[in-house]
């Protein structure tokens, strides 16, 4: 939209005295001396010349002649002096900002901030959020010192550009029809639109037009606002409760669905490159989801050609989404009770390159137990999967909660899950120190590959479990006998 404001005058010109003197150095107002003396010399001949036939004539013919003769005489010097209506047009073009704000839904319902006991997620802060406390703020001043100079344009994008742009000028602002009919205005004598009082209420109903935003909606209409600017209330109202349902339907079209940053502002700069523009700023947390890959190359070449400085202010913070999925654990088929075996764990990490992460193995066995079912009242068995106690060590022999592991290159990590002496059995010298001789010499990490992955591998010893699941079922017994035994003792009291 070519801004340009045009104004046609009409003024009464002499074009003699417009053009040079022939003599070097004369002004051209010289011609109205030389054509006045003329025209008067010119009458005074005239004058004598009547006067003298009047004798014969008489002296009304003789009057009546010399009147017709001076007028012809000043005809003839108003010709001279080539008179003439000229019309001027005169363009004037003023300088412009122009904002452009990103309304995606990755700007209005992200919030980057940690909750705390004191603010819980809900109550922090989103990106958008940010970005109206700074346009808006007393301590920044910024629409404010932007429109000390000039006039500001601003723009909303999602997945494409809102083309109902607002103009903002005078700390007052008006729709993009509105703005056109004040251009359309300028040097006439119609009466343009006056605009409505700058609304802090308005501004932040137009950065936020998902009404599902749950602390984002738009205050109602009857909540009361000081106007920053002049205007009327009533009107600045009626203007809000135009754009909320013009921006539902833009919602209902999808307009606001994704996000196009690149696609969106070429398509401003296009609109705007005829304009005086001082500079393009653009608040985006750049996340794009729809955008052309083309278009971020169009939009530098345009920006070069138009001379039109561009500023991004980047919003909220890039957090890579990481994964850790185990996709797969491998025992052998066939267990021997003296055998010294392997459990291998192949996990997969997503955006987790040289990544710390914890592994450890939970050993469980499946129990069966008698119940009554509360249906029929008649006696059941369910199985219920139960965890073996088993402390994993460390290469000190000191029992340890977890390992930690660095996702990367293969490498095995060996755990022993129990210490020697849980065997039951004195075991050399040797044998305790191969039980505890497989604990990882170097951290493992990732190697390259789409998703990146790592093998993790425990060693364990079928005497241990065993011995294990009979201490588990041993504490167990014991403490369902020491529950009987306080139930007696209950029922005795």
């Amino acid at each position: 939209m070519n801004e340009n404001i045009s104004q046609t005058t009409t003024q009464f010109v002499w074009r003699r005295v417009m053009e040079p003197f022939f003599i070097k150095g004369v002004s051209p107002q010289v011609w109205w001396v030389v054509v006045g003396i003329v025209v008067f010399l010119g009458i005074v001949y005239t004058a004598w010349n009547y006067y003298r036939d009047s004798k014969s004539i008489g002296w009304k013919w003789a009057v009546f002649l010399g009147l017709l003769r001076c007028c012809v005489l000043v005809i003839l010097g108003v010709v001279f002096m080539l008179p003439a209506r000229q019309t001027w047009h005169e363009t004037r073009q003023t300088s412009k900002v122009v904002l452009v704000f990103d309304v995606s839904g990755s700007m209005t319902t992200t919030r980057d901030d940690m909750p705390t006991d004191d603010r819980p997620y809900a109550a922090l802060p989103t990106r958008q959020d940010k970005v109206f406390n700074f346009v808006t703020a007393n301590r920044y001043d910024f629409i404010k010192g932007l429109l000390k100079t000039n006039p500001i344009t601003a723009y909303r994008f999602g997945k494409q550009l809102d083309k109902d742009s607002l103009t903002i000028q005078d700390n007052k602002f008006w729709s993009r029809e509105e703005w056109e009919q004040v251009l359309a205005a300028q040097g006439k004598k119609a009466t343009p639109p006056a605009g409505y009082g700058l609304s802090e209420t308005y501004l932040r109903s137009w950065l936020h037009p998902d009404p599902r935003d749950d602390q984002n909606k738009p205050l109602p209409l009857s909540a009361p606002e000081k106007l920053v600017g002049e205007g009327s209330m009533e009107t600045t109202r009626r203007e809000l409760a135009r754009m909320i349902k013009e921006t539902e339907k833009l919602r209902t079209e999808g307009v606001f669905a994704g996000t196009a940053v690149a696609d969106s502002v070429f398509d401003v700069v296009k609109r705007e490159r005829n304009n005086m523009v001082q500079g393009v700023v653009v608040f985006t947390d750049g996340r794009s989801t729809d955008s052309n890959p083309q278009a971020l190359e169009d939009l530098t070449a345009a920006c070069k050609t138009a001379g039109i400085p561009l500023f991004m202010v980047v919003v909220g913070e890039d957090r890579p989404k990481i994964a850790i999925d185990v996709t797969d654990l491998r025992v052998p088929p066939l267990i021997r009770p003296d055998d010294r075996f392997r459990a291998a764990v192949s996990v997969n990490g997503t955006d987790m390159v040289n990544e710390p992460f914890s592994v450890f193995l939970d050993i469980t066995r499946i129990n069966r137990i008698k119940e009554k079912d509360p249906k029929t009242g008649k006696d059941i068995e369910r199985e219920v999967e139960e965890d073996i106690q088993i402390a994993p060590i460390n290469e000190e022999g000191q029992v340890v909660a977890k390992e930690a592991i660095n996702l990367g290159r293969t490498v095995s990590l060996y755990a022993g899950l129990a210490k020697p002496q849980q065997r039951g059995k004195q075991l050399r010298k040797e044998e305790e120190e191969e039980a505890l001789r497989g604990f990882a010499r170097e951290r493992p990490v990732f190697k390259a590959g789409t998703p990146p992955s790592c093998q993790v591998e425990f060693e364990l010893d079928a005497l241990v479990l065993a011995q294990a699941l009979i201490d588990n079922v041993v504490q167990k017994n014991l403490a369902e006998e020491q529950i009987r035994k306080d139930r007696a003792v209950l029922q005795g009291l």
